[in-house]
């Protein structure tokens, strides 16, 4: 069994990281003359990078952005965790 702390997870947020949170960053774009405030959660997932979009629109507030782009950060990192402390021959 492998042991927690020696997860290939990373927990302390990089000093230009404005959200507070690893894997969750904010971005202010500009897409086809539009301009686009999102939250994006990142993780990898078998050695290639993945991530989802949680655009601010009149229905979804920066807050509500923020907090879905945090929570699925979480579980994704919860289920990649689980996965590999489960499987502890692949490295």
């Amino acid at each position: 069994m492998r042991s927690r702390s020696k997860r290939p997870f990373y927990s302390k947020p990089p000093k230009n990281n404005t959200s507070g949170v690893v894997g969750v960053n904010e971005i202010l774009s500009t897409s086809n003359g539009k301009k686009v405030h999102y939250f994006q959660a990142t993780w990898s997932e078998n050695g290639k990078a993945r991530s989802k979009k949680y655009y601010i629109t009149p229905n979804r507030t920066t807050q509500q952005a923020r907090e879905a782009a945090i929570q699925h950060r979480l579980t994704m990192v919860n289920k990649l965790e689980e996965n590999w402390l489960s499987n502890p021959d692949k490295d």
